[in-house]
């Protein structure tokens, strides 16, 4: 694979939060799995003038299981996940845009540092949110867009 533009010089992985100081590239690209893969969804939830643009993607090394009707990211060695890719576009609304993520996603989520996929063979770092709440309250199952769109759930 090559890598994409926004590549940091260290594993960003083991890097936390209050050591990103800087908005870069990759401080602006999000992955979502769940229900802010709806473009109508993530506007609302984040007061966009349009429905963002979102790509397909990938990460690799997680799976999901289900929290209710959500899903919840979990590690997972030789598993993967699709969904798709949020870029923040105004660098002004990085802080303001992350802060409503979170608030979104909740305590039981917390931000991490990943390495997205895309078709091309192309990646880039970004972010997405893992499951920290107990495991006893996950079980498994599918997330399914469509049905979470219809409004029927289990």
């Amino acid at each position: 694979m090559q890598p994409g533009s926004a590549q940091p010089s260290q594993d960003p992985v083991s890097m936390a939060d209050t050591e990103r100081r800087d908005c870069n590239e990759s401080d602006r690209l999000y992955f979502f799995y769940g229900s802010l893969m709806d473009s109508g969804n993530l506007a609302w939830i984040l007061d966009l003038a349009e429905e963002p643009k979102l790509r397909p993607a990938r990460i690799e090394g997680y799976r999901t299981m289900l929290w209710g009707q959500f899903p919840a990211l979990i590690r997972a060695d030789d598993q993967s996940v699709s969904g798709v890719i949020y870029r923040i576009e105004n660098h002004a609304e990085v802080e303001e845009q992350v802060t409503q993520l979170q608030n979104v996603e909740g305590e039981d989520y917390e931000r991490e540092r990943v390495k997205i996929l895309y078709d091309d063979d192309t990646w880039e770092w970004g972010w997405t949110f893992v499951w920290r709440g107990d495991m006893t309250e996950l079980r498994e199952g599918v997330f399914d867009l469509t049905t979470w769109r219809s409004g029927v759930f289990e």
